[in-house]
C-alpha cells in the first residue's frame, strides 16, 4: 500500500491520532521509544512546549493513569489505605522521638550516637512516607490502589 492508496485528508479523532502515533512509534522503535525523541516529535508537530513539558512531568511522576511511581509504591509497600499509611507515618515519627529521647535521657543504655542516628533514620523514613501520602492524595490514587 502506498501513500496514494490511503485517505490522507481523513480527519482523525484525538484517540485515533494517539493510537496512530503510538503504533507508528512502536513499529519504528521496536515497542520502546526514548522520551527525548517523543518530546522532539511533539514539538515538531506543533504542540506547545508547555504542554510537552507538562506531559513529561506527568510521566516522571507516574503517568496519568493513577499508577504511583516506584518510590511511592516502595514507601507504601503493603499498606492498604490512607489510614494505614497515616498510622505507619505516626509510628515512624514516634520511633524517631523515642530513639532520640533514649539517647538523651539514658546515655548509659543507648549510645547517644546510635540513638541520634536511629532517630534521624526514622525521621527520614517518615518524611519519605509523608511525601508518598501527599502524592497519593494529589493524584487521587487511593481508590485506584485499592482496586489493584
Amino acid at each position: 500500500m502506498t501513500s496514494r492508496d490511503t485517505n490522507d485528508e481523513r480527519w482523525l479523532s484525538e484517540s485515533e491520532a494517539t493510537d496512530f502515533l503510538r503504533r507508528a512509534s512502536q513499529l519504528d522503535a521496536g515497542e520502546t521509544v526514548k522520551l527525548r525523541h517523543l518530546r522532539e516529535a511533539a514539538v515538531e508537530t506543533g504542540l506547545s512546549l508547555e504542554a510537552v513539558d507538562a506531559a513529561t512531568r506527568e510521566i516522571a511522576n507516574g503517568g496519568t493513569d493513577g499508577t504511583p511511581p516506584l518510590w511511592v509504591r516502595f514507601n507504601l509497600a503493603g499498606i492498604p489505605n490512607r489510614a494505614g499509611a497515616q498510622f505507619w507515618y505516626q509510628l515512624l515519627c514516634t520511633a524517631g522521638l523515642a530513639s532520640i529521647a533514649g539517647a538523651i535521657l539514658t546515655p548509659a543504655m543507648v549510645t547517644p550516637v546510635i540513638g541520634i542516628a536511629a532517630g534521624a533514620w526514622f525521621f527520614g523514613c517518615s518524611a519519605a512516607v509523608s511525601s508518598a501520602i501527599r502524592w497519593m492524595d494529589q493524584h487521587s490514587a487511593w481508590t485506584a490502589a485499592k482496586r489493584r
